[in-house]
């Protein structure tokens, strides 16, 4: 069966659910904020079971859903900074006082830049805490966009196993593009995860995996889904045609042939620029505020 591609664990859980999957293996809560303009969904991936159940690493799955992020004005887009920022401070390992950004991606396709936009226009303290002999600053923040194998030639990994075997962080913080399965999640959410990130699962496009087991350092990642495949938005199509059945059901029915020819289609929405901008700022912000960076909410 072809499968849509996703990296939204809230998407993988509501797959699980509607196979009528026992949950041992998870726990799942909501909660909605700001008048119902935003939904916080929190999987919590327990053992071995659910990491088989969702192909996904133990650990923390944060997401925040805002249909309205690009409509509600500058008082919704606040209110999603804060939700950011409560959401990473939620997660244990948050509070690190040697803190190294990465934004992954090619700032030149916009579909693919909201990483090296987004850690290009956040604050850095680093340097500065070293030049002035800051030993009393409670983080110390660094930057890096390593960019993509076709423009180094080198895997990221590598370039960000090298950045922190001389700089030393105790925390590393990843920004990254996402796919989602849903034509209605695209640029308008935001999944935080402490289990760290591999770059292009969701196009199945995989590059060496950031975590906690490849950098040596624990690993948050940051994404938006940006694209959604073709097959997707045929099989929402197909979901109302056929009275709501699961899009994965859908798909299955679908001709071998024409499925493979199109799972390597993607495609993102008319105003994908401006989105992309405005996501980058959000998330850019949150960091800011989330690290003392920025005293302005």
């Amino acid at each position: 069966m072809m499968n849509a591609h996703t990296d939204l664990a809230i998407e993988l859980k509501e797959q699980l659910e509607a196979s009528a999957s026992d949950k041992k293996g998870y726990c799942f809560s909501e909660e909605i904020e700001a008048e119902g303009k935003i939904r916080i969904s929190r999987v919590e991936i327990l053992n071995k079971v659910g990491e088989r159940q969702f192909g996904r690493e133990k650990g923390t799955y944060i997401t925040i859903e805002v249909p309205e992020i690009h409509q509600g004005g500058s008082d919704l887009q606040k209110q999603v900074v804060k939700t950011i920022v409560n959401q990473l401070r939620s997660l244990p390992i948050w509070d690190k006082r040697n803190i190294l950004l990465v934004g992954i991606g090619n700032r030149e396709i916009t579909s693919d830049a909201l990483g090296p936009f987004a850690v290009s226009s956040t604050c850095v303290n680093r340097h500065r805490n070293i030049f002035l002999n800051l030993t009393d600053s409670e983080y110390n923040v660094s930057a890096l966009v390593p960019g993509v194998m076709s423009q180094t030639g080198m895997e990221s990994s590598d370039i960000i196993r090298g950045v922190i075997a001389e700089t030393h962080p105790d925390l590393v913080i990843v920004v990254d593009a996402l796919a989602s399965r849903s034509v209605h999640r695209v640029n308008r959410t935001v999944q935080i995860c402490n289990t760290g990130i591999a770059p292009g699962s969701g196009l199945k496009n995989n590059r060496t995996a950031l975590n906690q087991a490849s950098l040596g350092v624990p690993v948050i990642a940051i994404g938006v889904p940006t694209v959604v495949s073709t097959l997707t938005i045929l099989a929402d199509l197909l979901d109302v045609i056929e009275n709501g059945k699961w899009k994965e059901q859908v798909l299955s029915g679908l001709p071998e042939e024409f499925a493979r020819s199109e799972s390597d289609m993607f495609v993102t929405t008319k105003n994908i620029d401006e989105e992309v901008q405005c996501l980058s700022i959000i998330i850019s912000h949150a960091i800011e505020v989330c690290y003392g960076l920025t005293e302005d909410m």
